[in-house]
């Protein structure tokens, strides 16, 4: 005897729950802190005479959140990321340079190209079929994973240098429910700094590499 959902019942739950999460759209209040573990490895640079430029390609706003493939969208979320990980470079370089004026020998631009964010059910889909058979609503009970992701770029320039490096940064972390939940919304302020704070710990073993 064949099971009664089949598989247009399976594709018809996909399709329900994917127009649900697409008209969804929360606020993630992303903290602009530095972390401690970052901070405790910056060596402070005393004498290089740098002027710094921080360039943004990254938008504060709505956010179209991704699939794990990254063929398409499971919601929506607002967050002010163009803004934190400005904030969180440019701290991140007055602590690291001592010197930084308009007239610097060495110029050193920061590029931060793009954000992307992913939230998806980490169950299989035989698994999320049983539990819709199961009854009542299940949102709140689906283990999920969101990750988010940066790339930037850092030029450095002087009589003596001549230096590029691409980076790419990411975080991940698990949680129960949706991301328009507590737990969700807490999912995903926590990747984003995980990622903005990585993308500092890169910058600052490049410098260390180039030895500045």
């Amino acid at each position: 005897m064949k099971n009664g959902l089949g598989k247009n019942g399976f594709f018809m739950i996909l399709v329900i729950t994917t127009i649900i999460l697409v008209g969804c759209t929360t606020t993630i209040p992303v903290s602009s802190n530095i972390n401690d573990f970052v901070m405790m490895g910056l060596r402070t640079n005393r004498q290089d005479n740098v002027s710094v430029e921080i360039i943004s390609n990254i938008q504060d706003g709505e956010i179209i959140v991704m699939n794990q493939a990254g063929t398409g969208q499971t919601g929506k979320v607002i967050i002010h990321q163009g803004t934190v990980l400005r904030k969180m470079v440019d701290d991140y370089m007055v602590a690291k340079f001592s010197r930084i004026s308009d007239s610097g020998d060495v110029q050193i631009t920061v590029t931060l190209r793009d954000f992307s964010v992913q939230d998806y059910n980490t169950e299989s889909g035989g698994m999320q079929v049983l539990r819709g058979l199961a009854g009542g609503s299940t949102a709140a009970r689906e283990p999920r994973m969101v990750s988010a992701r940066i790339t930037a770029t850092i030029d450095i320039v002087g009589a003596e240098i001549n230096e590029t490096r691409n980076f790419v940064a990411s975080s991940e972390e698990n949680y129960i429910g949706q991301f328009t939940s507590e737990n969700g919304n807490r999912a995903f302020a926590n990747v984003v700094n995980g990622a903005n704070n990585r993308l500092l710990m890169q910058m600052g073993a490049f410098f260390e590499e180039i030895g500045m």
